[in-house]
């Protein structure tokens, strides 16, 4: 049995926003990961840690405040999947390294 040209014309639409929202939810946890490690790539030790926080949110991250001498930048877009671990002494950059959160399972 054929369907009608409405109903066609409303599955194709149906499926065309399901594939968009999907494609909404995964382009973050495709592309994110490459600036990320840039931007932890171009940190250099004893560099100054004042313009991180103005650096990280001008290309979209988030900075975790510092805890134990280490600070986290992460991608929300990508729930925190990736980060830039930057430790930290006498307020410059001592080492950065960029991690991906499923590494540890």
């Amino acid at each position: 049995m054929a369907l009608s040209p409405t109903r066609k014309w409303l599955n194709i639409s149906f499926g065309l926003i399901v594939l968009a929202f999907v494609g909404v939810l995964l382009w973050p946890l495709i592309t994110r990961p490459f600036a990320l490690k840039a931007f932890c790539d171009e940190l250099q030790p004893e560099m100054p840690i004042g313009h991180i926080p103005e650096r990280a949110s001008q290309l979209g991250f988030k900075v975790a405040s510092p805890h134990n001498s280490v600070a986290h930048v992460y991608d929300h877009r990508s729930l925190g999947k990736f980060s830039c671990t930057i430790r930290i002494r006498q307020d410059k950059v001592l080492t950065s390294s960029f991690s991906f959160g499923d590494e540890a399972l």
